[in-house]
């Protein structure tokens, strides 16, 4: 498993300046406007065909990093800060939360398992919220939001009654809620780790690998309170009093979030500790024996060593059993010192 990792901006670029992306190309928008009575999803050709027409609320999507041009129509249409503009096309933006009076500004990061590849993959996503009209911009196709787009379709529901507030409030929603699967993976990832490991079969490159990627992931989750927490108290007249209260459960269950990374974080921490104790321990035996094999031959190199100094009178050089008896000498002080190891519980 690994986290895809994130293309920052240009260093040195002056800050509101907007840059062509070779990406730009691919940027594809698609739209959906509503009320509680319809719903009408088309794929505008460009942002200016996208801006025309709007009524009840109105959602603008963006896949791909826009292009200067597209940016430049945008603010021209709605009056949006150049700082902002860079932020939407900036990849690897810290996620925040930013109130512009006539509009709110809100960059978060959505994460996704993709189970072919066994990697988490996280994308930057930028929200404008307006009136009636919510933009969102995202790094690529392809998002976690395909439920709130079918409850959107279906209708019956909260959503198609209340306003563009309670919009960028669902799909914050649903990208917070997403957190929860990526964190199940992990956690499954750590159980595994920590089996193999109390098996002595432990993959220290895994182990490794994962607290790294728990390091990035804070990087990206870790700001999500102070953005859901700004949002909750926010004294915005975008925000209406109907929308607050879900506000305040989404700050909560970003804390949530927040609580099982940091149980992860222990929990690996555990496992990276239980993985050191246990090589200090299979190290520890492999000395234990080595030091009971050379405590044994300590004595046998002393009686070895006596009858290996060539004097020309040892009485037991002309023994005709004194070879034997030396070997069987060393064969009992061998013996009486295994049992006393065994008995001492050193063996």
């Amino acid at each position: 498993m690994k986290l895809r990792r994130r293309r920052p901006r240009q260093i040195g670029a002056p800050p509101g300046q907007l840059e062509t992306p070779s990406e730009a190309d691919e940027v594809r928008i698609s739209r959906y406007r509503y009320d509680a009575g319809r719903v009408l999803d088309d794929r505008p050709a460009d942002i200016e065909a996208a801006l025309e027409e709007r009524w009840g609320v109105t959602w603008i999507n963006l896949d791909g990093i826009p292009g200067k041009r597209d940016l430049e129509r945008m603010a021209d249409a709605l009056s949006i800060h150049p700082l902002v503009l860079e932020d939407m096309q900036t990849n690897g933006h810290r996620p925040t939360f930013e109130d512009y009076g006539q509009y709110l500004f809100v960059v978060f990061t959505m994460l996704s398992w993709n189970e072919a590849e066994r990697e988490i993959r996280e994308e930057q996503v930028s929200l404008l919220l307006f009136d009636s009209l919510v933009i969102t911009v995202q790094q690529r196709a392809g998002d976690v939001l395909e439920p709130l787009r079918r409850r959107i379709s279906v209708g019956g529901g909260r959503i198609r009654r209340m306003g563009a507030d309670y919009l960028a409030f669902a799909l914050l929603d649903v990208v917070v809620d997403n957190y929860y699967p990526v964190l199940e993976h992990i956690d499954d990832e750590t159980v595994h780790l920590e089996e193999d490991t109390l098996r002595d079969r432990a993959d220290d490159d895994r182990i490794y690998g994962l607290r790294r990627e728990l390091i990035d992931l804070r990087r990206l989750i870790w700001p999500l309170r102070n953005v859901l927490a700004g949002l909750k108290s926010a004294e915005s007249d975008l925000l209406t009093e109907d929308v607050r209260p879900f506000l305040a459960d989404l700050h909560d269950n970003g804390i949530g979030v927040l609580e099982t990374f940091e149980v992860l974080r222990d929990h690996i921490a555990a496992v990276t500790e239980l993985l050191a104790s246990r090589l200090s321990t299979n190290l520890n035996v492999v000395m234990k024996t080595l030091t009971v094999i050379a405590s044994i031959f300590i004595p046998l190199t002393f009686i070895a060593g006596i009858y290996g100094m060539n004097f020309a009178y040892m009485p037991e050089l002309t023994w005709r059993y004194g070879y034997f008896a030396v070997l069987g000498v060393m064969a009992f002080v061998a013996v009486v010192m295994v049992l006393l190891f065994r008995r001492r519980r050193w063996i």
